[in-house]
């Protein structure tokens, strides 16, 4: 006590003090912002980088972030020019290694240490305990305010209790424990959940394996992969990265730094919002894969949406079967599964399975602040949508000194950064605070939030991320000028800094390369699988040794090889050829190719086939070098054959991410042939 009290009197007489609990980025952008704020941070820190730190709990190897290097990053610091468009664990974790050294972290971060105590000792003091990790000792010190930055995925969420499991004889995991397929070789795998990484490792296990993985899914989800079409009602649609799409500016954000603006962050949407979003989520995947009827009572609620790329693919192929329903129970190796979507509570049993995977998700604990704050901050731990009530996820006014960063379902580095620079702002006053009554509204709206329960919660409580960030932004006067604004309406992390030339000049020259045409050879060939095509041919001969006449028939995708540098498609065609001057002498005509995506330089090709088995690649026939046109992606491209010479045409029309129409045109002139093809394919399934 003595200490402590020594300590609280020469505290009295030094700079103001933080701790900072928490070292991953938002903890990171805490302290490096309390810094440039005149005060004297101190962040505590078990596992520097939190959950992308790869040494500590390592992600499965082909993990990749689901939202572009562009929105995974601070303002302050721009990636290195020869990142990849979507870094693996290990490379964020080294981007903020970088972070550390670039603004010398060092010297306000203990590495090695956990919190375990914050006590309050006056209004706006705090006694803060924690364990050294590697000599067990404990201390503690007085700091003038605390900012919770200890991340949003601390305790796994298990959703089955043991008394509904323990008969069964099968393995389970969580996904926090998911490394490599190895386990799971030649293994029934059910994966519970529809979350990212339940979507993810599905198609990792497909990828690795030969395995067929069970997906139970408790509600529906729109599974998109990391690029998606930007009109998706153009027949020569690009795609974007998919946040790059997602996150423009409405014309309502122009004039939000006026002194009279509102929030424009859209909180709480109405039944017309969700159809609206409904509607647009399925025009991304196309008509294949959408059936959206606006009449239909589940439109009226919130969209959910995972991230994959793959997932898709081995649905179509068979390999990821899908369950709608919850597990309710698992004996010897039999899961139960129930879908209570009609009044009947459909119960299936599903058999043989060998390990189960739970990608249920992950929730915060704060086991360092008393029972007493906790209730102020209404706290509920059965709650890991919005498990606190806080004023702008910040703070809340019965708890002065007391700040969080980052404590929110589905984080942003940009509103981490934001929160942080608006909290250094409060403590060291240059930020005010806000009114009472907007307090108290805030507090009210955080309530409303909670209060949106069962199917219509929606996925995130702060789904509209560019409003949040909008406002943040605006409120500590960071906002770019409005006629910048105006002619860029994507809103980047960026944008709040220094670099914001700089970034907005890499994304325009990214950008202009799927506009050309990046990454479209593979959404054709993964809208090309397993696919089947009805086609109209018709054959004008300028020969009278060759008849004119027309073909009918079925073709069918299928995939046949993939590896690390290519993905290759067969192109099977069985029609029936009909004369134009003899129609009674028909006769059936067959043609085998390989449509093949060339993954090193992004780059599609049509091969023959080889002629024994006609299921694999043999010579080039003609590359593809896509372009768009009025009607598709066009491609046009010249192929001799010994004295023939064959000119090709392929147009590829796009609806969202589906190919619903393939023309093919030949010009084919020689000694012995003069004549033109042109085929139709409209797409069945």
């Amino acid at each position: 006590t003595c200490i402590l009290l020594l300590q609280i009197f020469v505290h009295s007489t030094m700079k103001f003090r933080v701790a900072i609990i928490g070292g991953g980025p938002a903890g990171l952008s805490a302290g490096k912002n309390a810094l440039e704020a005149g005060l004297q941070p101190t962040v505590f820190c078990s596992q520097y980088g939190g959950l992308w730190n790869s040494k500590c709990k390592p992600f499965w190897k082909s993990f990749k972030t689901n939202l572009s290097k562009y929105t995974c990053s601070f303002s302050d610091l721009p990636w290195k020019m020869n990142s990849p468009l979507f870094p693996s664990q290990q490379e964020v974790y080294e981007y903020l290694c970088d972070y550390r050294r670039n603004f010398n972290c060092d010297n306000f971060i203990k590495d090695g240490t956990l919190v375990t105590n914050v006590v309050r000792l006056q209004e706006k003091s705090f006694a803060v305990s924690w364990t050294d990790l590697s000599t067990s000792e404990e201390q503690t010190e007085v700091f003038d305010s605390v900012i919770v930055a200890s991340g949003f995925f601390s305790e796994i969420i298990n959703s089955l209790s043991v008394e509904k499991v323990n008969q069964f004889t099968g393995t389970i995991s969580h996904s926090n424990d998911y490394v490599s397929t190895e386990p799971f070789q030649n293994r029934q795998v059910a994966i519970v959940g529809a979350s990212f990484s339940a979507m993810e490792i599905a198609a990792d296990i497909c990828e690795n394996s030969v395995n067929k993985v069970h997906c139970i899914l408790p509600r529906n989800v729109y599974v998109l992969p990391r690029y998606i079409p930007t009109d998706p009602t153009n027949p020569s649609t690009s795609v974007y990265p998919i946040d790059l799409a997602f996150y423009s500016m409405q014309e309502k954000y122009i004039d939000y730094q006026q002194d009279d603006r509102k929030s424009v962050e859209k909180v709480f949407k109405s039944p017309t919002d969700y159809i609206r979003s409904h509607r647009y989520l399925q025009s991304l995947m196309g008509p294949i894969e959408s059936s959206f009827d606006e009449h239909d009572p589940q439109w009226t609620l919130p969209a959910y949406v995972a991230i994959s790329n793959s997932y898709s693919k081995y649905v179509k192929q068979g390999r990821i079967i899908e369950h709608r329903g919850r597990l309710t129970g698992a004996a010897n190796k039999d899961l139960f599964i129930e879908c209570s979507s009609d009044e009947s509570n459909k119960k299936t049993i599903l058999s043989d399975i060998d390990d189960v995977i739970l990608c249920t998700g992950f929730q915060p604990k704060f086991p360092f602040l008393d029972t007493s704050t906790l209730a102020t901050l209404h706290y509920d731990p059965s709650d890991s949508w919005l498990p606190l009530i806080l004023y702008r996820d910040i703070l809340h006014p019965s708890e002065p000194g007391l700040y969080f960063v980052g404590m929110y379902r589905g984080p942003y580095f940009s509103v981490m950064e934001l929160q942080a620079k608006m909290v250094a702002g409060l403590i060291s006053g240059s930020v005010s605070l806000p009114s009472q009554e907007d307090l108290l509204t805030g507090l009210s709206q955080a309530q409303s939030m909670r209060a949106q329960q069962g199917l219509r919660r929606p996925q995130f409580p702060h789904g509209d991320y560019v409003g949040m960030a909008v406002d943040l932004a605006a409120d500590l006067k960071l906002s770019p000028p409005a006629a910048w604004r105006e002619k860029n309406l994507l809103w980047l992390p960026a944008d709040i800094g220094e670099h914001r030339e700089m970034v907005r000049q890499q994304v325009c020259e990214e950008l202009d390369e799927f506009r050309r045409g990046k990454h479209m050879p593979s959404v054709i060939i993964d809208s090309l699988e397993c696919s089947q095509w009805r086609f109209q041919r018709s054959l004008t001969s300028y020969l009278s040794s060759m008849s004119s006449g027309t073909v009918s028939g079925m073709i069918h995708f299928t995939a046949i090889a993939s590896n690390d540098s290519s993905r290759d498609i067969l192109y099977s065609e069985q029609g029936l050829f009909v004369p134009v001057n003899n129609p009674h002498q028909q006769f059936d005509i067959s043609a085998y190719y390989v449509f093949s995506h060339n993954l090193s330089n992004d780059s599609l090709a049509v091969f023959f086939t080889d002629k024994e088995t006609k299921s694999h690649r043999d010579g080039l026939f003609v590359p593809l070098a896509l372009q768009p046109s009025p009607a598709g992606w066009t491609a046009t491209a010249f192929h001799q054959c010994c004295a023939d010479g064959y000119q090709a045409t392929y147009t590829f029309a796009l609806k969202g991410l589906q190919v619903t129409e393939i023309t093919i045109r030949f010009q084919v002139k020689g000694p012995h042939k003069d004549y033109e093809s042109h085929t139709i394919l409209t797409r069945i399934v």
